[in-house]
């Protein structure tokens, strides 16, 4: 519990194309549950020297102005809401440049681990109707690869927590592809959140219009004005996600892509071996 009211504080931790936005609607589509939407994103972005990470190479359009953020600040607004809803937490170990002392204590944490070939897939796939939207992408996450921020930054995420006696479990993406229902319900009860089959099913939303109970700064863009990051939640009707793959050809990708499966996967290995076992 975080707080007298017995409200619940909920992290899940992830990495760019981990569908976890898809899981965050999944959670936000319970009573009373305020979601917070990558809030470490815009610290990278935004913030002071020594938690800004995305430096001097985000032209082109990939961020623009935005309202400076701290952890700090972060924080304050988490516990504020924690204190009349649930909260769910859903953001990048790779964004928090490594400090996550900021983090409240006592929350509930959940570390999703997908296989960085899995991640290129879903990069190659990605429907962004401007290009240049995509290749910003690509620049991020090969940017976060050779700095060793993905997998290995869940990896040392989840190292901190378990030092530090926090209630932590990871997660497979591919589980939450073969049964988010039951994926859902076992993050509902571990984290005392209220739970409903239904939450695995909404309403589609109009393009880019986001759940009015999700936290984003308003005026946040990410790439291009035509493409949301939240679209893949807002645009469908569930959460429906084909498996990844078991094994993957490497013969098959570019340089580029196959130094980003090479340098994460040994932490992806890692984070599997730790992961929470469901019954099949």
């Amino acid at each position: 519990m975080s707080n007298d009211k017995n409200y619940s504080l909920l992290f899940l931790w992830t990495e760019f194309r981990h569908r976890s936005t898809v899981a965050l609607r999944c959670l936000s589509n319970l009573p009373n549950v305020k979601a917070f939407f990558e809030p470490g994103m815009f610290v990278a972005v935004t913030g002071n020297k020594e938690e800004r990470i995305f430096d001097g190479y985000l032209e082109e359009g990939i961020a623009f102005e935005l309202p400076t953020l701290t952890f700090k600040k972060i924080k304050e607004e988490i516990e504020e809401a924690n204190k009349h809803s649930h909260v769910v937490v859903k953001d990048f170990a790779s964004t928090l440049n490594y400090k996550f002392d900021w983090i409240p204590k006592n929350a509930v944490h959940f570390v999703v681990a997908r296989h960085p070939a899995a991640i290129v897939e879903s990069l190659l796939k990605l429907n962004v109707e401007d290009e240049k939207g995509k290749r910003g992408l690509e620049r991020v996450i090969g940017d976060l690869a050779e700095k060793n921020r993905l997998n290995e930054a869940l990896w040392k995420l989840y190292k901190y927590l378990k030092d530090n006696e926090e209630n932590v479990t990871i997660i497979d993406s591919n589980d939450f592809a073969d049964n988010p229902l039951e994926v859902a319900r076992f993050i509902c009860e571990t984290a005392n959140f209220p739970f409903s089959e239904d939450m695995v099913r909404w309403e589609a939303r109009p393009k880019g219009k986001l759940p009015t109970n999700w936290v984003v700064p308003e005026n946040y863009k990410c790439m291009d004005e035509t493409f949301h990051p939240c679209d893949v939640a807002t645009l469908s009707t569930g959460f429906h996600c084909t498996p990844d793959p078991l094994t993957y050809d490497m013969n098959k990708y570019s340089d580029f892509h196959s130094s980003i499966i090479k340098s994460q996967l040994p932490y992806f290995e890692m984070l599997l071996k730790n992961k929470h076992v469901f019954k099949k």
